[in-house]
């Protein structure tokens, strides 16, 4: 794994901007862009979780936007 990698599936929203960043990298293959989204949505859930709980720090959550970054990464950009 290269260091960009290793960053974006500790902290995703450190690395890029928004999920459509990762589809737009070019130094990730499908498989990572995967893994690196799959990891982006599971923070971006417990985050939600955490601000219905009012127990939130002021960050977005990305639920939507990574869902359907994932969506276009397996169905294509027409998805």
């Amino acid at each position: 794994m290269n260091n960009k990698l290793d960053e974006a599936m500790k902290e995703p929203g450190a690395v890029y901007d928004a999920p459509a960043d990762v589809l737009a990298d070019g130094d990730l293959n499908d498989d990572e862009k995967r893994r690196v989204l799959e990891n982006w949505l599971d923070e971006a859930e417990q985050l939600s979780s955490a601000v219905a709980e009012n127990m939130g720090g002021g960050e977005k959550a990305h639920v939507g936007a990574v869902t359907e970054a994932l969506k276009k990464l397996k169905y294509g950009p027409g998805a």
